[in-house]
């Protein structure tokens, strides 16, 4: 069953956590890899950043998944493990959750500029997201947290 915001703060307030990438970059992970590739090549690192997360109180956590969307991972060359990046990001989330936290999902911008009557980009975010969203049924997600944002586009984007 999937909740509202609205409905989950109706019965308090909740600590989250942050800055996933912020924890990878102090681990000094592989610089230039996506992320979210951590999901396959370290699970165990991810469920470290998440189990600590829980360690500290966080009431919610997040998934490894905010840019793993079909257009940031083919930049990468990884466009084809959208789905399994994100399955496997929400299962190490809830695994080391342990039911002492919530788990939301994550979805981040693509990195692509809108262009005013540019309804193809508009498209093409609409179709990343619903490739990285059938993963959400599958592992029972509680909440899906969506962070559409506009990025500017960088030149290798």
């Amino acid at each position: 069953m999937l909740y509202t915001i609205e409905e989950i703060m109706k019965s308090g307030t909740y600590l989250s956590d942050g800055a996933w990438g912020t924890e990878f970059a102090k681990k000094d992970i592989r610089r230039g890899i996506p992320n979210e590739l951590l999901n396959e090549i370290e699970p165990d690192l991810v469920r470290a950043v998440a189990e600590s997360y829980v360690a500290v109180g966080s009431d919610i956590i997040l998934t490894n998944t905010f840019g793993a969307n079909r257009i940031l991972l083919s930049v990468h060359g990884y466009g084809d493990k959208v789905r399994e990046l994100n399955r496997r990001g929400v299962e190490i989330s809830r695994d080391a959750a342990a039911g002492k936290a919530l788990v939301f999902a994550s979805l981040g911008p693509t990195g692509k500029m809108i262009v005013m009557g540019i309804s193809h980009v508009m498209r093409r975010r609409r179709c990343s997201a619903s490739r990285q969203l059938p993963w959400r049924k599958r592992v029972s997600m509680r909440l899906l947290l969506r962070r559409w944002g506009i990025s500017r586009s960088t030149p290798q984007q």
